[in-house]
This record gives structure tokens, sequence and C-alpha cells, in this order.
């Protein structure tokens, strides 16, 4: 992430990690998406049951409706696509009252270096490549938060559309440069009855304390929709470097997705694209995927070599596209399994390549 995108952050006073209101240990088994099969159907099947004295599937298998699984191409990354600075800075701090700013020379991090501002009205704008928009009133909706969008209602409100707000960001980001024709975008709503739910689960598992809690209480008008994106490549999400590089963030959910956003019938509150997109470039070579029986088969193996009395659950299997940094330090990337394995007390994430079945290794 973005050495300039974590210091807006810090100015706000939140985290970006994002490890949310909810325990990690719930599992989460609601599918996602459609599933596709093999001619001989049982390349992917939509679901998976198969038991071991030492592990047990009972999982949803998610394969997006337009991946191709005879005609996936090696992807090749060229770089990554920064927003157009000058036309966000324009857009959102010229003419403004700016109360603070900060900004850092370019690293090998980020080439782009960072800009930060703090407006009159305590609405933050981070430049660096990506983007980031903070409305005071924000605040109070990045503090109550669902684990996971899976099972969030899609309910639309009075004063728009979810579709229509979600139209509304992806012409924000279009403006900026951003391209956004090449993201999945999403929405579920909350309404202001189940933001007082969320935040009474939060205080007491004590994720957040009582002096942060919203003190004139959650009324309909803080309905809202949370609007979130991912980059595709040939149909699979393309999940970034630092979601695969520890087991701390490799939870996936809409917290972590690289574009975020809230709106309500104030307007758009927050907006943020976490991460540049990827220049991908399509290579001759097609992929030869492994039958998921095949990937089981292995994730099977690991668990069952664990020397300790725990059964493990296998509840949630997606295939996305992990990218990651090579040994030559450029991005590269490749088809995985993401797993979600719980042992009845805790959950973890397991990444498999799709391709030659070889685990990820999560520190």
């Amino acid at each position: 992430m973005r050495k300039g995108l974590r210091q807006a952050m810090i100015v706000l006073g939140i985290c970006m990690c994002l490890g949310g209101c909810e325990k990690e240990t719930e599992a989460k088994t609601e599918p996602e998406g459609e599933t596709v099969q093999s001619e001989d159907g049982d390349f992917f099947p939509e679901s998976y049951s198969e038991e071991t004295e030492k592990v047990k599937f009972e999982c949803v298998v998610n394969v997006p409706e337009k991946f191709e699984v005879t005609n996936f191409h090696a992807p090749i990354i060229k770089g990554v696509s920064n927003i157009d600075a000058e036309t966000a800075y324009k857009k959102y701090v010229e003419g403004k009252v700016v109360t603070e700013e900060y900004h850092d020379e370019p690293t090998i991090e980020n080439e782009k270096g960072n800009d930060t501002y703090m407006l009159e009205d305590g609405t933050v704008i981070g430049l660096s490549g990506v983007f980031l928009y903070n409305t005071p009133e924000s605040s109070i909706y990045r503090q109550v938060v669902r684990m996971s969008e899976r099972s969030a209602p899609k309910d639309n409100f009075k004063f728009a559309s979810g579709d229509d707000c979600t139209e509304q960001v992806k012409e924000e980001l279009r403006s900026l440069g951003c391209p956004v024709d090449e993201y999945q975008f999403d929405w579920f709503s909350t309404s202001g009855e189940d933001y007082a739910i969320l935040e009474k689960r939060a205080l007491d598992d004590g994720m957040i304390d009582s002096q942060r809690a919203k003190q004139d209480g959650w009324t309909e008008a803080n309905n809202s929709y949370e609007i979130y994106g991912w980059q595709l490549y040939e149909g699979l999400q393309v999940l970034p470097p630092w979601i695969t590089s520890a087991m701390s963030r490799a939870f996936e959910s809409y917290q972590k997705a690289p574009i975020s956003a809230v709106y309500t019938k104030q307007g758009m509150l927050s907006l943020a694209l976490t991460e540049a997109p990827c220049i991908f470039e399509h290579s001759d070579e097609t992929l030869e995927f492994l039958k998921f029986p095949e990937i089981a088969d292995i994730l099977e193996e690991k668990y069952s070599a664990l020397l300790d009395d725990a059964v493990y659950t296998v509840t949630y299997a997606k295939l996305v596209l992990r990218t990651y940094f090579d040994e030559g330090q450029k991005l590269a990337a490749e088809p995985v399994w993401y797993f979600e394995v719980t042992d009845g007390t805790s959950m973890e994430v397991a990444l498999l390549n799709a391709v030659t079945g070889t685990e990820i290794f999560l520190n």
C-alpha cells in the first residue's frame, strides 16, 4: 500500500488493514457470484463435500461466470496506471481552504510522491498516484463495518438506487483517469437501524469504545450504500500484493477492495482508490488448470500432516488472481485458489496455485 495513503489514514486515525467490527472466527459460507463447469462437468463443481478423519470440505466453489477455464492466458504485468493527479487536485483541492498539507518525496515504493491535504471542513484528500477522499461525516461509517459483504442486503433507499449511486462513483473515478471498465463493481445497503445493531456489537466486542460511538444515535438519515470494486483479469478478481503477503491481511472482503465508497442522501461521503490498477498484457500461453478435486486433495494433505487434534473444515473456495513481487521485485500474477479453513475456534486462509497446486505461504 502506498505511503501517501498510509499518511492520510494516520491523519484520520484509522487503520487501513480494516480488521472490521466482527470477529474473524466466524465462518463465511454464503455463495457469491456464479460458478462454471468444464465440458466433462467436474472441473469446478458448484460446491464440494468430502470428509476424512482430519479434514472436512463443506464449501461453495466460487468461479466467475466469465472465466474460461480452457482459454485463460498467462498474465503479464507491464506496470501500473496512476490517476490524473492534476485533475484530482483541481477538482478536490484548488480553491478550498487548506489547513494542513503534507508532501513526501517519491520513494522506490511510490514513484509518484505523496500529497495529503486537510481542508477547513475536516475533509482529507490524498494524492499519490492513487486517491483518497474522506469527509468528516464518513468516519462514523468506517468504524462500524461488516466482516463480509456476502450476506449483506441490497435494498434500495428513497434518495437513490444502489445502481445509480454506483454509476456516480464510476463516473467520478473515470474523470480522474481510473480505467473503471476493467473493474467489477458491487454494492450493499445498510440502514440506520442496521448500523445501530453493528455498533452495539462492536461495543460489546470491544472493537470501539463508548466515546467513539455515535452520540445522537442512528436514524433513517444514515441509510447508506457501501460501494466497492475489484480489478479483473480475464474474469478473475485481482488481489493486490499486500493482501496475500500475510495471514493477518489475507481474509478477502469488501473492506480490502481497492475501490470503495460510502454514499448517502448527502451524496458521496468517501471515495478511495487504494491501489493503482495493474496494466495487464495477455501472453500467448494458455494455462492448464488442475481440476478442483485435485486441488482439494492437495489441501487435504496439507492439513492431514499437522500433528494436532483439531479437525479442519474448509468452508469457502474462490478462484482469484494473485499479484505479487517476484525475485526481481517486479509485479507478477498467478491464478490461485483462495480457501477459508476453520478448526472450530479460529479461521485461516490457505492459497494454492490453481495450475501447479503449489501452496503460497502466508507469514
